[in-house]
């Protein structure tokens, strides 16, 4: 027992047992060390889909909280709900199915209590003074609502977010392509752009939520990105022009009820001005996806459906079949939608600039000197925007109920075929109910909604309160496209000996589709939209004959109005050079040029005016910098702010880029065969073993905050760039095959 005590004691105290036992703890705390390293590498890898499931499902709500505001507020203009305190129309009657478009009352009381009703202002104030009286007393109230809705939001974007104005698509382009617009994706501006969008709609004005609700999306993405940056996440997470695209996937998907639009529109739109990614778009079709099942599972409509406008009569039957020969009207139809989209940006991009310079100036630019002077930017632009909601309710309430009603509301009338209750409302169909009116008075009616409606957008786009084209856009060609299909019934019924139906509900959609797309020229994700808003499958093939037809048009004319919006307000279009290419970004070629302060006063330090400085992030494509000095002859720097709040930026003059463009060891034309390609992700850089799975889509994003690299070679990598023949040359096969080593 002593000698095994001795030789135990012994043993605990050599120097080879405490080596074992320290190895032993070493390797504990390694363990430890890479098992913590995996859990943060699982949680990296996971961040951006968590991120992009939360960006839908946020997006949907509050395209949702939007949707009820707006429509409180635009049935108030029109009735009352008794019994349910702030409900609109639909949910009064308890779904529209149950809503009496005749006698604009319900059917039946909703949730099964006589009590609840919607009380039309009209039928109270007949009541209470004839109807003469009624009808007068109704009409001020549809007007004191809707000017009292717009002065209100026009005086919330100008006294608390000015970058909350107008559509955001144009914003949303720039940021994706480089341009640094920290104003317009804040906390701030989201909040007023959604409380400025819901009175904006709700007044009745010739405008959409379904534009803003895409620059809402972007917003969301950003306060998310702040957010994983607070909480030290920012390298966990994912670029911000990636973040957006994803955001701008999860709005579509919300305004339209159309996830597969969604997606397409950030590959059409957001894509052409920035390369994007396989990980971006599989997280763009998360966020799509949870945004459209979120909408389902609220079911905002009351009648289980996602489509906005979801039309009564199955495409599959016999009186929604188009014939071979209509294909020409098809193409007519998408004709005068590109006329009619070019001269929309014209004519709206000469108010714009009116508008502009009235205010500099103090005063509304359609009002006379004498009248209105030397005012306050945000006394004038409230002014202008009560004017404007004055002179669309005089233009809208007398003429027809197309004009009088919310704009979704007339577009899914106009969309429906007869029988039925919504078209008959409008005097689409003929008294019976049975038929389509091609009566004169009903097709000059439809000329004078769309042309109306017309004027109306060109003079409200781009005023100071949140306003978007989709809806307006698909208002003014239906009614075209519903007048067109008018004609060609009474022509083909007139001429033919045997008995043709020809259905003026589908020329409202193919006019619709083709005045849009002469609006915004977008294509494929523009189709897609289409046909999810409608759920009408036969018509893809009309569809896309409309909008390439609008869009071959309209680009001989005029450009796009968010390019044209974007020019104005300085964003240059990102297009790309059949000459040059571009490997590197900004941050690679610029000079370091402050140390402290702030962004503004390096700027101020340049001595040169602020509308000559274009600032652009460190990640931005040398082609957003060559378009910009380019196309925007006055500009004379490029900034890239690396970090705000410590002022560090880099510069670069027009003349130094120039002279870098001229560099022989940085070769900008475009490789031919025979030539050289540069191979270099700059985004993504592979610092670590091959990963699978999700995590395989996890790029490590350099840090803008972080050290650059080093300048040794002309795109700023530490070794020799990496050159790969896209196919050898024959001089090169045949240098090689009489090489000593072949």
């Amino acid at each position: 027992m002593t000698d095994k005590g001795f030789v135990q004691k012994t043993l605990s105290c050599s120097p080879r047992t405490d080596y074992y036992q320290g190895t032993e703890e070493t390797l504990q705390r390694e363990t430890m060390f890479s098992e913590s390293n995996r859990v943060s590498d699982v949680f990296r890898s996971l961040l951006p889909w968590f991120l992009a499931l939360l960006l839908g499902v946020l997006t949907a709500i509050t395209g949702c909280a939007i949707s009820l505001f707006s429509d409180f507020l635009g049935d108030t203009r029109f009735g009352f709900c008794y019994g349910i305190f702030l409900a609109d129309r639909n949910r009064c009657c308890g779904g529209s199915e149950n809503v009496d478009f005749l006698l604009e009352t319900c059917k039946k009381p909703a949730i099964g209590d006589d009590g609840i009703q919607w009380i039309p202002w009209a039928h109270l104030l007949e009541f209470h003074g004839g109807k003469s009286n009624g009808l007068f007393l109704s009409w001020f109230q549809y007007t004191f609502a809707s000017v009292m809705f717009t002065g209100l939001a026009a005086y919330l974007v100008y006294e608390y977010a000015p970058t909350a104005r107008g559509s955001g698509i144009p914003e949303v382009k720039a940021a994706v392509s480089g341009y640094d617009l920290p104003l317009s994706f804040t906390g701030s501006c989201l909040l007023i752009k959604t409380l400025g969008l819901s009175l904006a709609v709700g007044a009745g004005l010739s405008l959409g939520k379904e534009g803003p609700l895409i620059h809402i999306g972007v917003c969301i993405a950003s306060t998310l990105q702040r957010i994983c940056g607070a909480f030290g996440w920012r390298r966990a997470g994912m670029p911000f022009h990636e973040l957006a695209c994803v955001g701008a996937a999860a709005g579509v998907a919300t305004a339209f009820g159309a996830p597969l639009g969604g997606v397409l529109f950030a590959v059409e739109e957001l894509g052409s001005v920035r390369s994007l990614s396989q990980r971006t778009l599989l997280l763009s079709f998360l966020a799509a996806f949870s945004a459209s099942f979120t909408l389902k599972s609220l079911n905002l409509t009351g009648t289980n459906k996602l489509t906005l406008f979801a039309l009564s009569l199955p495409t599959n039957t016999a009186r929604k079949e188009w014939i071979s020969w209509e294909m020409f009207a098809f193409f007519l139809t998408g004709v005068l939608g590109g006329f009619g989209g070019a001269l929309f940006v014209m004519l709206n991009i000469r108010c714009t600039s009116w508008r502009r310079e009235s205010v500099k100036k103090g005063r509304v630019w359609f009002l006379p000197e004498c009248l209105v002077s030397h005012r306050q930017p945000g006394t004038l632009n409230v002014l202008e925007c009560l004017i404007l909601a004055l002179m669309t309710s005089l233009l809208s309430f007398p003429f027809s109920r197309l004009l009088r009603a919310l704009n979704t509301e007339a577009v899914h009338a106009l969309f429906e075929t007869c029988p039925n209750a919504r078209p008959h409302h409008f005097g689409l169909c003929d008294q019976e109910g049975n038929m389509p009116n091609t009566s004169f008075p009903a097709n000059v009616g439809l000329l004078v909604a769309s042309a109306v409606r017309f004027i109306q957008t060109t003079y409200t786009f781009g005023a100071a309160i949140p306003s978007g084209l989709f809806i307006p856009s698909l208002y003014i060609g239906a009614t075209l496209g519903r007048f067109i299909g008018n004609l060609i019934s009474t022509v083909a019924s007139s001429v033919s000996q045997f008995p043709v139906h020809i259905e003026p509900a589908v020329f409202a959609m193919v006019g619709a589709i083709s005045m849009l797309s002469g609006f915004c020229r977008m294509t494929v994700s523009l189709v897609v939209i289409m046909f999810e808003l409608t759920g009408e499958l036969n018509y893809i093939v009309p569809f896309m004959c409309a909008v390439l037809t609008a869009k071959l048009v309209g680009d001989m004319m005029t450009p796009s109005i968010y390019d044209a919006h974007a020019k104005l307000n300085g964003y240059m279009p990102v297009e790309d050079q059949e000459n040059l290419r571009f490997d590197t970004v900004l941050a690679d070629i610029s000079k370091p040029c402050a140390s402290g302060g702030s962004v503004k006063s390096g700027i101020e330090a340049l001595g040169v005016p602020a509308t000559h400085v274009a600032v652009l992030t460190p990640q931005a494509p040398l082609l957003t910098a060559y378009c910009a000095f380019q196309q925007k002859p006055e500009l004379q720097y490029c900034v890239c702010a690396e970090s705000r709040r410590c002022g560090r930026m880099s510069v670069i003059s027009r003349k130094e880029f120039e002279d870098f463009l001229t560099q022989k060891v940085f070769p900008l034309s475009r490789p031919r065969q025979e030539d050289y390609q540069v191979h270099r992700d700059f985004d993504e850089m592979d610092d670590g073993p091959r990963k699978f799975g999700m995590m395989r889509f996890w790029g490590q994003s350099r840090a803008v905050n972080g050290p650059r690299r080093p300048n040794t070679s002309v795109i700023g990598a530490a070794n020799p760039v990496e050159l790969q023949r896209l196919e050898s040359s024959p001089e090169s096969t045949k240098k090689a095959s009489n090489s000593p080593d072949s």
